[in-house]
């Protein structure tokens, strides 16, 4: 199965490439993953211009017959049991849409983006680096798949 993560902003680290590195390795066994990065256009224009711009982008990346589930600190809680059963849903009775998982810039998305996605996913009410998060959102992912295999990961 086929799924997308498109995040705005690079990874800087080199220890953060690393973990990114291992999950996707990890992930090879369940999906093929491809993560779309693109420019963070924070600096450069007002905030309003730049989640506009940034929301743009993201959605010239989404395929028509996506299922979109937005990374949203205003989004739905859940275990990662939960997490596990939405991915099985998708797997199991809508694979033929693509899964495309958003990570946007940090001021937000546009309103267009928010009704685009099928589900606006919270992680907490704290808030996270974009980097840092990306390699959270890679374990909760590889997490969720390796409990609906039945894999031993998740104890």
């Amino acid at each position: 199965m086929k799924c997308k993560l498109i995040c705005v902003g690079k990874l800087k680290e080199a220890a953060l490439h690393t973990l990114i590195k291992e999950y996707d390795k990890r992930l090879k066994r369940y999906i093929e993953l491809e993560i779309i990065e693109l420019k963070d256009c924070g600096g450069d224009e007002l905030r309003g211009m730049a989640i506009q711009k940034e929301s743009d982008l993201i959605l010239s990346k989404i395929s028509q017959n996506s299922c979109v589930i937005l990374l949203d600190v205003l989004g739905k809680k859940m275990t990662s049991e939960s997490f596990s059963n939405v991915l099985g849903e998708h797997k199991n009775f809508i694979s033929e849409r693509a899964l495309t998982f958003v990570i946007g810039g940090s001021y937000g998305v546009s309103e267009e983006l928010k009704h685009r996605a099928d589900l606006r996913l919270s992680f907490s009410d704290m808030t996270f680096s974009h980097q840092i998060f990306r390699v959270l959102f890679l374990e909760q992912l590889y997490r969720g798949y390796d409990i609906l295999n039945n894999g031993k990961y998740h104890k």
